[in-house]
């Protein structure tokens, strides 16, 4: 089905339209044909009519019925998939040729082909569309061609610029770093701290501890000695084994010591003989 006038009617029904949008709403409420999967191929015309059978779409696998595409019904749970199709295959409306409306994706490909009309608004969009192009490609160049001529031209006026001597008494300018500081300059120095930095530094608890001499007892001495009975089993065998090992230690250095001596004592001897 093809119409072409600024009042359109739809066939089946006899409604008439303003427009050819409203008429491909209509046909796609009312008329588009949809398979419902999920009940053995049941067939309906028009979401309205599908939408009857099946009030959550995301229930009901469909495909449609011209192109036997399928929609997921994962992904389609308000229509929009069915929808989206549904002006491409069977509710395709051409806004090139004053409004025509087609019923079928392949009526609408031949008019694509054939129609002269249809061809010249295509050639028409593309030649807007190349326009569109090289007048922003022009102004681009226009835009780099003004930095270029500005750039020459701030560096005329520096190149004409008089420069004025040094006087006599004056010294050459030396490069700078980054900061500001001559690369052959001492480093800057350190600005001097201020007596009340490092009281300023410390909280409440560390202040009162500081003054009236408060140590904590997570700060041990090694004047504290703990009473036996504070020590538990496992620390006093830990310090028993700690001590007996540091004992062995101290007497293979011992014997170490004196076979060394005798070596040396030996030597000695052998020597003087």
């Amino acid at each position: 089905m093809a119409a072409q006038s600024r009042v359109i009617c739809c066939t089946p029904c006899d409604y008439i339209f303003v427009g050819v949008f409203l008429l491909q709403e209509h046909h796609i409420d009312r008329h588009i044909s949809i398979v419902c999967q999920q009940c053995e191929g049941e067939q309906f015309y028009g979401m309205a009519e599908f939408r009857g059978h099946a009030p959550c779409l995301g229930l009901h696998a469909s495909k449609c019925g011209d192109c036997g595409m399928a929609f997921d019904r994962t992904l389609d749970r308000d229509g929009s998939k069915i929808i989206e199709h549904a002006k491409r295959c069977q509710a395709v409306a051409d806004g090139l040729c004053r409004g025509l409306f087609f019923t079928s994706s392949k009526e609408y490909k031949e008019h694509c082909l054939h129609d002269s009309t249809h061809k010249q608004g295509l050639e028409r969009i593309r030649h807007e569309r190349e326009q569109r192009r090289l007048e922003k490609i022009e102004r681009q160049q226009k835009r780099r061609e003004d930095r270029r001529a500005e750039r020459e031209r701030k560096a005329r006026e520096e190149a004409e610029k008089p420069k004025q001597p040094l006087e006599e008494d004056e010294p050459e300018p030396e490069w700078t770093g980054w900061e500001g500081w001559p690369l052959h300059a001492p480093p800057a120095p350190e600005p001097e701290a201020k007596a009340h930095f490092e009281t300023q530094q410390l909280t409440n608890e560390q202040l009162m501890r500081q003054r009236y001499g408060i140590r904590s007892a997570l700060e041990p001495d090694e004047e504290v000695v703990w009473p036996p009975h504070m020590i538990s089993p496992w620390a006093a065998a830990a310090e028993e084994r700690r001590q007996r090992g540091l004992a062995r230690r101290a007497e293979r250095k011992a014997k170490q010591q004196q076979e060394l001596q005798a070596a040396e004592a030996k030597v000695e001897a052998e020597t003087s003989a």
